[in-house]
């Protein structure tokens, strides 16, 4: 009688764990749909924007499209599969977001993209005027992705989404976690390295996206206990501006000074590189243009010097 008790509880203890499982399982469909969905609405949205916008209107909406998805994708992933699910699947998750991004972006999706854009051009008032118009799209799609998140986590999918939305409701807190100083640093550096990795196409064509997204994973993973390690101005304001202990200053120099100052440092070291990398390929080549001549003339010596025994014998 005892074991028949005890065999129907640990059937009874089975039926629940199955019924936890397949909960997490649904929750998690939830998330990685609705991350889904935002791919299929935005890519909708670009081939709709490109047919009825002129050429001269489209770039900007391409800048505010990619904030929107960016930051939507970053929130779920972030605030409601990580806690949840742990870094693992975070980290997978953001992988395969961040080649997602690499296919289907026709924009920057970053002011640190408009920036180095500007920089790499003759600075005229149209050149400016046109970059932060393009930056503040930027802003505008991760604000306009804020209140989205808002709205679809209001309906209830998820308990966490509703937690979530409460929180909404409460000053934020920041997800600066250091010093200004660390933090303006530690921007700077993941900045820097995110962008030289992705300036200098390693892997070519075929691999380089793969390569891209496993050092944002790896960066990101870094330090994001210092800073969130954003690496993108307008996602982090979207995300992390005004919140409680965070003046606007900080704000500023941390996620917008330190990323720019990591888009002008890139510049020089890329070309520095490519530099190198050109003339490393054309001391080859040209070795082999003197070995030939040096062949040639040899040759020729010889032949003059065989003719010249032949008129002696």
């Amino acid at each position: 009688m005892a074991s028949g008790w005890i065999n129907i509880e640990t059937a009874m203890d089975s039926v629940k764990t199955l019924t936890v499982d397949t909960d997490r399982f649904l929750h998690l469909g939830i998330s990685v749909s609705h991350m889904i969905g935002v791919f299929i609405l935005t890519q909708l949205l670009r081939q709709i924007s490109r047919t009825v916008l002129p050429k001269s209107v489209y770039p900007y909406v391409a800048e505010l499209l990619c904030l929107y998805q960016l930051t939507i994708c970053s929130l779920e992933n972030g605030l409601i599969i990580y806690p949840e699910y742990g870094m693992v699947l975070y980290a997978f998750i953001m992988y395969v977001l961040t080649i997602g991004y690499y296919v289907a972006f026709d924009g920057n999706g970053n002011p640190c993209g408009v920036f180095n854009e500007l920089i790499q051009k003759r600075i005229t008032f149209p050149s400016v005027s046109s970059a932060a118009a393009k930056m503040a799209c930027n802003v505008i799609g991760g604000l306009v992705a804020l209140q989205h998140i808002k709205e679809f986590w209001s309906v209830g999918a998820l308990d966490s989404h509703l937690h979530h939305v409460e929180v909404m409701k409460q000053p934020c807190n920041s997800a600066m976690k250091t010093y200004v100083l660390y933090g303006v640093t530690a921007e700077l550096i993941a900045t820097f390295i995110v962008r030289f990795v992705g300036g200098l196409s390693v892997g070519g064509k075929r691999w380089h996206k793969f390569i891209f997204a496993t050092v944002v994973v790896a960066v990101t993973l870094t330090g994001a206990d210092y800073t969130g390690m954003m690496f993108n101005p307008a996602l982090a304001t979207a995300i992390t501006s005004n919140c409680v202990g965070h003046p606007i200053q900080e704000h500023v120099l941390v996620y917008w000074i330190g990323p720019f100052l990591a888009t002008i440092l890139v510049v020089p070291t890329l070309s520095i590189v490519n530099q190198s990398k050109q003339q490393t390929k054309r001391k080859p080549h040209s070795q082999s243009a003197v070995n030939g001549s040096v062949t040639q003339q040899h040759d020729n010596t010889l032949k003059k010097k065989t003719r010249k025994r032949k008129k002696y014998y």
